[in-house]
């Protein structure tokens, strides 16, 4: 674990957070002859890329890619690195695709697990200490990486004449909350409590997630595991993961997603989408990374 390493305390965040996952990286390097096989859960984030894992005939070593490959900061390294392991795993039928058809490299689509939040129900004030009105139509947007802030803010300027629509914005960068915070329609929240987080999610009508790119994407299955409907591009890494029809909305263009908005209505949770949820936990997705492992472990 991160934490047993040195420096393992500081947060994700840092600018040092090279040095942990370096330590990490040398630790698992060492350790891992002790096992049949290794999986490097993280590895486009845990790994030092420069420096692939010698194969050996006693033992196999697994990774599974969380990032964007194209975007990754050192790509040639990354895929050098992805050539000399045993197996790859991705978390999108698009990262797959993009593996084989432009770089070669052959891989196991395995979707990414999650349990199911247990939580006391407990909604947050924003940041200026407002409540949430039930009687509106309430639409939280989590988080920040690859999110396209640009058409969030294009929607949120679109519905400014709706009175009973209000955006509930968390975990969204600091320069974010600036460009937000003068918008009558937006609340914008602090750190919030996992029950809080949680209850926001369970409690809103909508779970909007404006995203460029996705392997997997913790909030989308969070929400349909409370029977929140997710409004989400039609992408790679959404459509492996969301129910595809009502109540959820996976629009392919922007055009379309302004119209969709302009004739949004109350929900209350579904459960179809609960029970769709039920696919990714992560007993069912143990099963199949064990095929995984099976199958690398014959080679």
């Amino acid at each position: 674990m991160l934490s047993d390493c040195f420096m393992g305390n500081i947060p994700m965040q840092s600018r040092f957070i090279r040095v942990p996952l370096l330590f990490l990286d040398l630790k698992t390097r060492f350790l891992r002859f002790n096992y049949d096989i290794t999986h490097l859960f993280y590895g486009d984030v845990t790994i030092f890329p420069f420096i692939p894992y010698p194969r050996n005939r006693r033992h196999r070593t697994v990774i599974t890619l969380h990032l964007d490959i194209e975007r990754y900061r050192f790509k040639r390294a990354l895929l050098f690195f992805l050539r000399r392991m045993d197996g790859v795993v991705v978390l999108s039928n698009q990262q797959r695709r993009l593996l084989l058809d432009k770089y070669g490299i052959d891989s196991y689509f395995v979707p990414h697990g999650f349990n199911p939040p247990r939580f006391v129900r407990s909604l947050p004030c924003d940041n200026v200490g407002r409540e949430v009105d039930s009687d509106r139509i309430n639409i939280v947007t989590v988080g920040k990486m690859y999110r396209d802030f640009d058409a969030l803010e294009r929607v949120v300027l679109q519905m400014q004449g709706r009175s009973d629509l209000v955006f509930h914005l968390i975990g969204i960068p600091v320069d974010q909350k600036i460009r937000f915070a003068g918008y009558k329609n937006v609340r914008i929240y602090n750190f919030l409590e996992d029950s809080e987080f949680y209850s926001m999610i369970a409690f809103a009508d909508y779970c909007f997630l404006p995203l460029i790119f996705a392997t997997a994407n913790n909030t989308l299955l969070e929400a349909h595991s409370m029977g929140t409907p997710v409004i989400a591009p039609n992408i790679g890494g959404v459509e492996d993961y969301a129910y595809h029809g009502a109540p959820n909305y996976l629009y392919d263009s922007e055009a379309d997603l302004l119209d969709y908005f302009a004739h949004l209505t109350k929900t209350t949770p579904d459960d179809r989408l609960i029970d769709y949820s039920k696919q990714f936990g992560w007993d069912r997705i143990g099963s199949r990374l064990r095929d995984v492992y099976d199958s690398v472990l014959r080679q």
